[in-house]
């Protein structure tokens, strides 16, 4: 299983604070996910059982595009990983530090999505 990176999980707890409003957390537990640079997060709204939370991991933050096995990888995923697979060892080591630098950078959740594939394509190269 591939899941978007960078991935991280996060307990907080505040017992004297009763709300974060810049994430429109009003109330305790709040479970709140961010996918591809979305700054202001999702509510998870699913069960609390570890097969709910494994079913939402793998259909909302899997990545089903692998390139050892482009069958589930878009069009655009499949040209981008035959471009990078005839590219040179020093040309995709340069294109993934490009992209890393890029990936801090403010921009369209679409771009940041994209950025993020293509990161995990250069990644996971075989």
């Amino acid at each position: 299983m591939f899941l978007r990176q960078p991935y991280v999980l996060h307990s907080i707890s505040f017992p004297k604070i009763n709300s974060i409003p810049d994430f429109g957390v009003g109330g305790y537990p709040t479970l709140k996910y961010f996918v591809d640079g979305d700054e202001k997060g999702a509510d998870y709204k699913g069960g609390r059982d570890m097969d709910s939370l494994k079913s939402f991991i793998e259909s909302t933050l899997e990545v089903k595009c692998n390139p050892a096995d482009m069958s589930e990888c878009s069009e655009k995923e499949q040209a981008y990983i035959t471009k990078m697979k005839a590219a040179s060892a020093e040309d995709r080591k340069k294109q993934l530090t490009r992209l890393e630098k890029m990936a801090g950078d403010s921009m369209k959740l679409e771009l940041k999505k994209w950025l993020h594939q293509r990161l995990h394509i250069l990644n996971n190269l075989p």
